[in-house]
């Protein structure tokens, strides 16, 4: 911080007036007569006292204004001194009270440290001792007052710090719980951990021994266990689940259990119903086993006889348990009562491919898996069993069981199963005896008839392939509806969700039946312009909460589900400051909006889950509180208030799945413009455009990529699908150079704002593609119908002909060297040293062609660098560059000189930079540019600069100035020069298509290559 400069300034010291001084000896004559030296004398006197009162006057009006000025000199000091520490702990980018956490407690010395130099500084710019005594004094109570703060700042920033990294580790259990979710083992230690971390921010915060430590231990220890069912049940571990909360429904908080309760009560149907089916149905079991065994490659026989040992053992039941079974005390467990080291072993399979343990369909694999494996022998035996009789033995000898009678009973009556109770009028009856049974509840009973039903259709084989059929149709409409929705049938969504029905798939016809619904709004959003489909977004989103989510419609379309998911976190957060609020009495009277604000949230991000529960939540506030505390009708009114917007929720629940589908219908096309802008514009728009005239037709062909163009906001659409440009590409590199030529020239009679798009795509994606890049630039002085320019693309085709012929000797073919390809680089990558990497492969590739056609004209082959002759090359392709402060840049008028662009540069302003960048904190205005700004060619074509400023440090490089998002700062100097130069005689215009259209910033890598 700087600190004004001190004046030179002596001490002053206080002194009297000095006596009248009278020569002793001095005769009186010497002074006159004596009258005349008596009278004189007299009047000496009495100016000798007015003299006297005089001195002791200027004396002390001397001292009083040495006094003002100490003071003045040292308040201005301490004034330097605040504003100093003010930069330092304040207003600076890195002050000290920004700091936050660990940076807080790292920061605090240097902090002191810099006041200290502060003082230091400011002292010694005191002009003497009394200024000093002074400064020291303010300055000394200045900084006793700010390490007082700064010491206050640390110890509140150390507790934030500990409070963030228990957070931190509290994510990272949660995370880990997430992703061991099927390590039994692991989860309770986890939940240990989360126990004693939540101790640890309990402590943090002075909560120990409190209730409020008590609930935070319950809610870690519940996030953790709560995690790990989720995921269980999302990855269709569903007995797995339920096991788990079965083991520690006692540890889960009253959140979690109330928020798992839906899934899990979903879960135990499911699990109910198939249990009860593999009970009631006595050949489900055998069945099942049977086919399990025979799919993987066992005889009816070795099937049989495992299906009769596993209901031997379990009764088809994955849960069953034998406690203390096994000889080394351990449980026996599972459909075939494993112990020991082999019910370990299981639990490890299951969890090495993410299986559910307590599963039937697990548990055969695990037993596979062993006869593979461990059990071998046992399993070799089974698989050349011939009879029921040699199948038992071998799997006696694989279970080895305490008990053999019977079995073999069991077995055969497996083998003479033939699918008894799979046809319809058993499954009937096992539907009705699931009906009857009084003690199923509904929800099982409804579970039971969907699966035996489904099950026992004879035509289960029929109905999957109509299914997959189904599937596929589904699959191609919703693509047609998107992509190409005049060639859409109206009525194909209805009649495929009818399929569904038919063949029992009420899921996915309900699903089907939802997009048909939204037919019409599709098929017009998937053909309305740009612009028109984001009203459409816009109002479907308003629609979601009439009258209140103006304001969120644009933020629900702009980020679609993302947005949404921020918003659900926003409303998190407010939920949570909302029940602080009400734990600490706030009166309700002022929860009221508040907690409206929060399902407003919620229920236009679609959480309607979560707007129930902020709406319970507030039912219970209003139970909680006091009746004087709120008048318990205006409470009433508010909750009943929020219970219909909630219950309401299905109508905007479907406009947030209408949202989701136009949100899909509009990022497929956008996938489809960005691969092929004109082949997806067809498709999407055929109803309105037509059909795509052909190729041949350039002037429809235009005509149509505008209109393409125009529906989608201005797009760039070139004339030219990206196979017919593939096409084109492939005729430039097989034909001779006379018809390269030809070829050129058709291409040029497209209309010049078209010519950069199409040489773009001709210039090809990848690094090596050289031959493509000489087409872009060829391509670009063709355009120009200029017949100079011309030639300079007709080099440009035979230099790059003549190099491809070069084989593996690339661009060695007229010269023996390396080194002029060496000197071209360097002095293209000081030209366009910011420029588009593929911009400067163009340029280099069409000099490399000129130079080397040029050599090969002038038999040079084998001769050194010639430098002229490269030099000419450069000049052909780019212009003649210009230097200004030792940078060299292409002008964007041919002929100008360095002199012309300072000219330019004099007559910019403030007003036409588009407002002003910083760079260190230096505003970069006009006057910076003109004096010291160093200009390189930038990137959105011919005139277009990046700005560099030199580092004022001696040696140092030149500083880019940047925009706020990191990217190079360009200004463009067309308007300037053309306000300037007024293009004089001998200064045209660059003879480029896109330098023409003035006021659009051309994207093509091309720009620059004009003769």
């Amino acid at each position: 911080m700087a600190i004004i400069r001190s004046y030179n300034q002596p001490t002053v010291e206080a002194r009297s007036a000095p006596a009248a001084v009278v020569p002793a000896n001095a005769p009186v004559g010497a002074f006159g007569n004596a009258a005349q030296t008596e009278g004189n004398a007299q009047a000496a006197r009495v100016a000798g006292a007015y003299l006297e009162r005089a001195a002791d006057t200027t004396g002390n009006m001397a001292l009083s204004m040495m006094e003002e000025a100490n003071e003045a000199r040292v308040q201005e000091l301490a004034n330097g001194f605040m504003s100093g520490t003010q930069f330092t702990l304040y207003t600076d980018k890195d002050a000290f009270y920004r700091k936050r956490g660990q940076d807080a407690i790292n920061g605090a010395q240097a902090a002191t440290d810099k006041l200290l130099e502060l003082k230091k500084e400011a002292l010694g710019l005191a002009a003497n001792d009394t200024q000093r005594r002074r400064l020291d004094k303010i300055l000394s109570g200045q900084i006793e007052q700010a390490t007082g703060g700064i010491s206050r700042h640390v110890s509140q920033q150390a507790v934030e710090w500990q409070k963030g990294v228990a957070e931190g580790k509290q994510a990272l259990i949660r995370n880990q719980a997430a992703l061991d979710w099927n390590d039994v083992e692991k989860i309770d230690g986890l939940a240990l951990a989360a126990e004693d971390t939540a101790k640890a921010q309990a402590k943090i915060a002075g909560l120990t021994d409190t209730d409020a430590e008590k609930a935070m231990v319950a809610k870690a220890r519940s996030d953790v266990y709560a995690t790990v069912i989720v995921q269980r049940l999302q990855n269709g571990q569903v007995r797995s689940a339920l096991a788990l909360h079965d083991r520690v429904a006692d540890r889960l908080d009253e959140k979690d259990s109330m928020r798992l309760a839906p899934a899990l009560k979903s879960a135990r149907v499911e699990v109910d119903a198939d249990d009860w089916i593999a009970r009631n149905r006595p050949n489900e079991g055998r069945r099942e086993a049977r086919q399990f065994w025979e799919a993987n490659g066992y005889s009816p026989e070795a099937a049989s006889v495992m299906a009769g040992h596993e209901e031997a053992e379990s009764g088809f039941n994955p849960k069953a348990v034998n406690p203390k079974d096994g000889r080394d005390g351990s449980d026996s467990v599972g459909i075939f009562q494993w112990n020991g080291a082999r019910s370990k072993a299981l639990f490890q399979f299951a969890k090495e491919n993410n299986l559910d343990p307590y599963e039937r369909k697990t548990q055969r694999e695990f037993a596979a898996r062993e006869l593979e494996t461990t059990e071998s022998a046992a399993g070799a035996k089974l698989r050349s069993a011939k009879t029921l009789e040699e199948a038992n033995s071998a799997a006696f000898s694989y279970l080895r069981p305490a008990k053999q009678t019977g079995r073999l009973d069991l077995a055969q009556a497996a083998l003479n199963d033939r699918g008894v109770g799979s046809d319809k009028a058993n499954a009937s009856a096992l539907v009705n005896a699931a009906l009857n049974d009084p003690n199923l509840p509904p929800a099982v009973k409804a579970s039971i008839a969907t699966k035996i039903n489904k099950e026992s259709s004879s035509l289960e084989a029929t109905r999957s392939a109509t299914i997959k059929g189904l599937d596929d149709m589904l699959e191609a409409t919703s693509i047609a509806m998107i992509a190409s929705p005049g060639t859409y049938k109206k009525g194909t969504l209805a009649t495929l969700a009818d399929g569904y029905e038919a063949a029992g798939e009420r899921s996915k016809a309900v699903a089907t039946r939802l997009q048909a619904s939204m037919e019409d709004t599709i098929l017009s959003f998937a053909t309305a312009p740009k612009g028109a489909q984001d009203e459409i977004m816009r109002n479907v989103a308003a629609s979601i909460l009439p009258g209140k989510s103006k304001a969120l419609a644009d933020s629900l379309i702009a980020g679609g589900r993302k947005d949404r998911a921020e918003a659900t976190k926003q409303a998190g957060e407010d939920f949570a400051a909302l029940m602080t609020a009400g734990s600490n009495g706030v009166r309700l009277e002022t929860l009221t909006d508040k907690a409206k604000g929060v399902v407003d949230t919620y229920a236009a991000a679609g959480d309607f889950a979560k707007a129930r529960e902020v709406q319970d939540w507030f039912n219970a506030q209003v139970g909680a509180q006091s009746v004087g505390q709120a008048p318990a009708a205006q409470l009433s009114q508010a909750a009943a208030e929020m219970k219909n917007r909630i219950e309401s929720g299905e109508q905007s629940n479907a406009a947030i799945q209408q949202l989701d589908a136009l949100e899909k219908v509009k990022r497929q096309q956008a996938a489809a413009l960005e691969k092929d802008a004109l082949e997806a514009g067809s498709t999407i728009y055929s109803r309105d455009l037509g059909p795509l005239p052909p190729a041949t037709d350039f002037a429809g062909r235009v005509a149509y990529a505008e209109q393409v163009s125009r529906r989608q906001g201005g797009m760039q659409v070139l004339p030219f699908t990206e196979p017919e440009i593939a096409q084109i590409r492939t005729t430039l590199e097989n034909a001779p150079p006379e018809q390269q030529a030809k070829t050129m020239l058709a291409l040029a009679q497209i209309p010049a704002e078209h010519i950069p798009g199409i040489a773009t795509a001709l210039a090809g994606k990848g690094a090596g593609d050289q031959l493509s890049r000489s087409y872009a630039a060829a391509l670009s002085f063709y355009a120009d119908k200029d017949p100079a320019s011309r030639e300079i693309g007709n080099q440009i085709l035979q230099g790059a002909k003549i190099i491809k012929d070069g084989g593996d000797g690339s661009r060695k073919p007229a010269v023996t060297s390396d080194a002029w390809q060496t000197a071209l680089q360097e002095r293209i990558g000081n030209l366009l040293r910011d420029a588009d990497p593929r911009q400067m492969g163009v340029i280099a590739d069409a000099v490399a062609s000129v130079y080397v056609y040029q050599m090969n004209r002038a038999g040079k082959q084998g001769d050194k660098t010639d430098t002229d002759v490269l030099n000419a090359a450069i000049k052909a392709v780019v212009g003649e560059p210009v230097v200004r402060n030792g940078q060299a840049i292409l002008p964007p008028v041919r002929g100008m000189t360095s002199y012309d662009i300072d000219k330019a540069l004099r007559s910019l302003s403030d007003g036409d930079l588009d407002g002003l960048r910083t760079l260190e904190g230096t505003p970069i205005t006009a006057d910076v540019i003109q004096r010291r700004g160093i200009l390189t060619n930038g990137r959105n074509g011919e005139g277009w600069y990046f700005v560099r400023i030199p580092d004022p440090r001696a040696g140092g490089d030149a500083r880019p100035v940047v925009n706020a998002d990191g990217s190079l700062y360009q200004i463009d100097l067309r308007p300037l020069i053309e306000r300037a130069a007024r293009f004089p005689e001998g200064l045209a215009p660059l003879p480029d298509a896109v330098t023409r259209a003035r006021g659009r910033a051309p994207a093509s890598p091309t720009e620059g290559l004009v003769p």
